[in-house]
């Protein structure tokens, strides 16, 4: 799906040169192969392509990683000493088992949905614009480097926010969940007040960790608009540059441009299911 994207974010900029370079009265006799070619591109190849992806997410890939670690986390659970059980609410055990079976199956599918697209798309763009001018490919391969760098300043320190979000959530949910489930033996034996105060005290924990987890995920949003937005600025500009010199035509600026576009798009969700996975 990324080579597919690619190309047909670059298709706009080949078309642009043909209608400059063909006169209008011949333009479908000459050049009716390409143009053919590009509509079956876009009415067959290209939808094809995204359903066989979307089939494979949705029906295949999620619903079996899904269930398959669910169950085999439960027989795992199920296989720990009674005092496991005895020293951990229970809607706190049963919250873990949700939140990982999930979280692999989400990882599982964000895997193949965006790195490998985000890969596929990254290498395409690359050679697409370095077959225009070796100067604007290299542009590509330097920003590539710097987004990894970015990733790797930011990634670690949203990842240990999320975990103690996710221990804090985890906490929360079980403190009311076996709250609830033993409600007549709170009624009878235990002192509302005291469940009151330890609902309210993990849920104060909650609240920080989400603040914490928020702070963190605003700076990352900021830098990532930035820093996406750089490598259209620069592909432009360069594209402009070698335009005045005659180095390009007007269709490879174009062509150019939709790629450098296509990738500062793509780089927001890529880095916002990065963050995720």
């Amino acid at each position: 799906l990324g080579v597919i994207e690619t190309y047909v974010a670059a298709l706009l900029g080949y078309i642009i040169d043909l209608v400059i370079e063909t006169p209008p009265d011949r333009l479908f006799i000459e050049q009716w192969p390409f143009l053919l070619a590009a509509f079956g591109f876009l009415t067959l190849v290209r939808p094809t392509s995204f359903f066989l992806s979307s089939y494979l997410q949705s029906m295949v890939v999620s619903p079996g990683v899904r269930t398959m670690v669910a169950t085999r986390l439960h027989r795992w659970t199920l296989g720990h000493q009674k005092s496991y059980f005895d020293n951990d609410f229970a809607g706190r055990i049963a919250q873990k088992e949700v939140q990982a079976s999930n979280a692999i199956a989400d990882v599982t599918v964000e895997v193949i949905s965006t790195v490998l697209f985000a890969s596929a798309t990254v290498f395409t763009s690359f050679f697409v614009l370095a077959s225009i001018d070796w100067r604007i490919g290299l542009i590509v391969a330097v920003w590539t480097f710097g987004f990894f760098l970015l990733m790797k300043f930011f990634l670690p320190r949203i990842k240990l926010h999320s975990s103690n979000r996710a221990n804090a959530q985890a906490i929360a949910t079980g403190q009311i969940v076996d709250t609830i489930s033993n409600i007549s033996i709170v009624k009878l034996f235990a002192n509302t007040r005291y469940e009151d105060k330890a609902a309210l005290g993990a849920f104060d924990e909650l609240k920080k960790s989400l603040q914490a987890y928020g702070k963190e995920l605003v700076l990352f949003r900021a830098s990532m608009v930035v820093f996406a937005s750089s490598i259209f600025l620069f592909v432009m500009a360069s594209c402009l540059f070698l335009w005045v010199h005659g180095v390009i035509s007007p269709g490879s600026v174009v062509a150019a441009g939709s790629v450098a576009l296509r990738i500062m798009m793509m780089a927001g969700w890529v880095s916002f299911s990065l963050m995720t996975i």
